[in-house]
């Protein structure tokens, strides 16, 4: 979704708008959003937990006009196309619903973190334990044309499963798997050794907590 200003640019995203509109003003006693903004109060970030949750509303305060290209229609139809599984968007990008993911964007641009698409087609990115929905659509229109950035989560099979829960029990500190770039892998809390083969799933270089391995079976 872009946003026009009174002097005609354009943005994409509600949050860069604001960014704008907040920049041409001189402190927050002159901001439109003000009153709105105040039962956001208790959140985090309340300015931008409001515009990102009332983005027409938003932009109506702050004097933008809404603007919707082709290529942005395409996407929100496709996020609200679904089959008899799950939402269009998921085949697009290859993943699964609720399937945790990342994305290798541009060296200059700054990692968005995990993410994942949920039942209703929507995105959302991971912030600690909790969900939020991404309002990025620059974002979403960038991993759509570049879906072989996109980095998955091992899959782990039962049979890594229960290696895994069988580490658990017999060391009780165990706390992850660390298989380094020469296929070598150790236990992070436990000293013992394992054979290369033992965790398939898991990439050179990569480390996953023994919870993380139970918690994702095929």
């Amino acid at each position: 979704m872009k946003f026009r200003s009174k002097t005609g640019e354009v943005y994409i995203g509600i949050l860069e708008a604001m960014d704008y509109y907040c920049d041409s003003k001189e402190d927050c006693n002159d901001c439109a959003l003000r009153e709105p903004v105040k039962s956001y109060q208790k959140q985090k970030n309340p300015c931008y937990a409001y515009v990102a949750d009332n983005p027409h509303e938003a932009a109506r305060l702050m004097g933008f006009e809404v603007v919707e290209d082709e290529q942005f229609r395409e996407v929100t139809k496709m996020m609200k196309e679904a089959n008899m599984d799950k939402p269009r968007i998921c085949d697009v990008l290859g993943v699964n619903v609720d399937e945790e993911f990342e994305f290798d964007f541009d060296s200059n641009q700054v990692s968005r973190g995990t993410m994942k698409i949920g039942a209703d087609g929507l995105r959302y990115y991971k912030d600690k334990k909790d969900w939020f929905q991404c309002w990025n659509e620059k974002d979403l229109i960038y991993i759509i044309n570049h879906p072989d950035r996109i980095i998955r989560k091992p899959r782990f099979t039962q049979q890594e499963v229960e290696r895994a829960k069988a580490i658990k029990t017999l060391w009780p500190c165990a706390k992850a798997i660390v298989k380094a770039e020469s296929g070598a892998i150790s236990v992070v809390g436990a000293t013992i050794e394992l054979n290369v083969d033992h965790f398939p799933s898991l990439h050179p270089g990569k480390t996953v907590t023994l919870d993380e391995i139970i918690g994702g079976a095929e």
